[in-house]
């Protein structure tokens, strides 16, 4: 893997499966798709390795370009695949071990955010009544206000609950103190 940047950068991983996944659409929504992203975060996307560090504009782009071309809830969506599959097989199958060994699923999404992420502030796991919350802090310019930032961080929070098979509803706030945003999960009674 390559080093770590000094500046804000998230694993070409997220944005080359994406890019991926936006070119198995069919031609009409590919087409729309593919246009609202900018070339040269296409270029970027394309010419480095999937374990390299871009700039976090880039997937900033990426993600606000699905939110815009697909709209909030099938943005949501995409990214839960993405992540959902990133667990077996992707980015996130280290893990897969950590889990077997720490039922807490949702307790390791700081560790998850530390594997994709550098220089884009941190994510925190705090109780909640009747749930848990996440929050990410410190977000890069840009990202906390991003629609497509939050409808990724939705959409990984939705697969998260998906592979451990956890059912609960999860409300997005955007006006934490400070220059956090986070999700509540209101955990479903386990039957």
């Amino acid at each position: 893997m390559s080093s770590t940047p000094d500046f804000p950068a998230i694993r070409n991983n997220w944005t080359r499966v994406a890019m991926r996944r936006i070119r198995s659409f069919p031609d009409e929504s590919r087409r729309r798709l593919l246009d609202a992203i900018a070339r040269e975060t296409q270029t970027a996307i394309a010419q480095a390795k999937a374990d390299d560090w871009i700039p976090s504009e880039h997937a900033l782009r990426v993600c606000d370009a699905i939110e815009q071309q697909l709209g909030v809830d099938e943005a949501v969506e995409f990214w839960r695949a993405i992540v959902f599959d990133s667990y077996a097989g992707g980015l996130l199958e280290p893990l897969i071990v950590e889990m077997r060994e720490n039922t807490d699923l949702l307790g390791l999404a700081p560790k998850a955010w530390e594997l994709s992420a550098s220089n884009c502030g941190r994510i925190e796991v705090l109780p909640a009544a009747g749930g848990l919350r996440l929050e990410a802090h410190g977000l890069p310019p840009g990202m906390r206000e991003s629609l497509g930032i939050q409808a990724m961080f939705a959409g990984a929070v939705r697969a998260i609950l998906a592979f451990s098979k956890l059912d609960a509803q999860v409300r997005f706030e955007a006006k934490l103190p400070g220059d956090a945003i986070g999700f509540e999960l209101q955990l479903a009674p386990q039957s």
